[in-house]
């Protein structure tokens, strides 16, 4: 059987930064409270190095209703979506990652997109993020390096 590690509650997404060996999680918390990102130690806890499965990986909070998730590789940052309070968190994965979690506290800044935003992809050489937004039938097209603050409760 495969090894498993604890994430948060409802793991809703995974996304793998390859250069800090990290794999971030979103944690949905039914859509109903602040979500969480959990930030697992690839190193540690992979397909041939389970020693690190066992720990409890750090987490970073976001917006409410996490889902998805994409990374920048270029910069490290972390793109995750809320569809409960229309937003996208940014974090910083170059001080918040598996090995490296000393940034993890810090509240993320957060970009406005549309109703219910659930897939991201992020396009590094555009510098562009694409998230489609299932409430609205949009597609939601920002630059990566926004970090427009939006209030915790967004149009629903």
């Amino acid at each position: 059987t495969p090894a498993t590690i604890k994430a948060g509650l409802n793991p809703s997404g995974i996304a793998v930064d390859e250069t800090t060996d990290t794999i971030y999680t979103p944690n949905l918390a039914d859509g109903e409270g602040a979500g969480t990102v959990s930030v697992i130690n690839g190193a540690t806890c992979n397909g041939s190095n389970v020693t690190g499965c066992g720990q409890t990986p750090q987490t970073v909070a976001v917006g409410f209703g996490p889902v998805g998730v994409a990374i920048d590789p270029t910069t490290h940052k972390v793109y995750v979506t809320s569809i409960e309070d229309t937003s996208v968190s940014v974090i910083d994965g170059a001080t918040c990652n598996g090995p490296d979690a000393a940034g993890c506290g810090q509240t993320p800044p957060k970009i406005a997109v549309g109703n219910y935003p659930d897939p991201i992809a992020v396009a590094p050489d555009a510098g562009t993020a694409y998230v489609a937004n299932i409430g609205d039938n949009t597609v939601s097209v920002t630059p990566l390096t926004t970090t427009t603050s939006t209030t915790e409760e967004g149009a629903r």
